[in-house]
């Protein structure tokens, strides 16, 4: 039965939505600063992130409306009460936060003297 999928389907696309907010914030990263300290910055910033949110160790990382959320959902799934109403809150904030970095990254790309 398809309906049994749900609430794996949902927590996956929460934790690419987080995936598509991690790149966005990369790309306006990389608009600011020079290539390697921005991968860097980039890398350290999403990676610390994303690890205190898969761990749980971040109560506010984890938690539904945070962009990250959908990777603890994703990893306590069987002591979820709600994952797939939270999983999606997750995944829209996360979208949310893409869309402004990636405005801001045109922004600053559209100032740039290249």
């Amino acid at each position: 039965d398809a309906g049994d999928a749900w609430p794996f389907v949902a927590p996956l696309a929460g934790v690419a939505a987080a995936g598509a907010a991690a790149v966005a914030i990369g790309l306006l990263l990389g608009a600011l600063l020079r290539p390697v300290p921005a991968g860097v910055v980039s890398l350290l910033l999403t990676a610390t992130l994303l690890l205190l949110a898969a761990l749980g160790t971040g109560p506010a990382l984890s938690a539904a409306p945070a962009p990250a959320a959908g990777l603890a959902i994703l990893g306590d799934l069987t002591h979820q009460a709600r994952p797939i109403a939270d999983a999606l809150r997750a995944g829209g904030t996360a979208l949310v936060a893409a869309a402004v970095a990636l405005i801001l990254a045109a922004a600053a790309l559209e100032r740039a003297d290249l």
